[in-house]
């Protein structure tokens, strides 16, 4: 009795199988630009020389298919760019910040550079002893 009803059940389990296959094959084509339809179509035109279907129906979600693969695609592509651009202003700041701070060292040893130099000039009247001339130096000095 068992080795009976297993023919059919296995019979069963090929249409379902098929089915699947089918569907997996339908959807594949779908998303990939109908390329696996066209092959089929192509080697099936070798064997016959007549078209097999000449049926000029489209099937109208095909097309929001398309523009789904499309507008995903183009979603990944943002989205790296978008990775990039956030890469580069993380650098760019970094830069910045290494500007800021060069701008800071130049700022010091030129305020250091003028203070040598103010001392320098202050020395150089002192060793002269003229008070006269150190004044109206220090005269010069403050108005620059």
């Amino acid at each position: 009795m068992i080795n009976n009803n297993s023919p059919k059940r296995r019979v069963y389990v090929f249409y379902i199988l098929g089915i699947l296959l089918s569907a997996t094959v339908l959807t594949v084509d779908i998303f990939s630009d109908k390329s696996v339809s066209t092959y089929l179509s192509n080697k099936l035109s070798v064997l016959s020389p007549t078209p097999l279907v000449s049926s000029n129906f489209r099937f109208p979600e095909i097309e929001i298919f398309k523009s789904k693969s499309k507008l995903i695609n183009e979603n990944i592509r943002l989205k790296n760019e978008v990775i990039e651009l956030r890469k580069l202003k993380v650098e760019n700041e970094k830069l910045k910040m290494r500007m800021r701070q060069i701008n800071l060292l130049l700022k010091r040893l030129i305020l250091q550079f003028m203070i040598f130099l103010n001392l320098r000039l202050y020395l150089k009247l002192l060793q002269t002893n003229t008070l006269s001339q150190v004044e109206k130096t220090l005269t010069l000095v403050k108005k620059i």
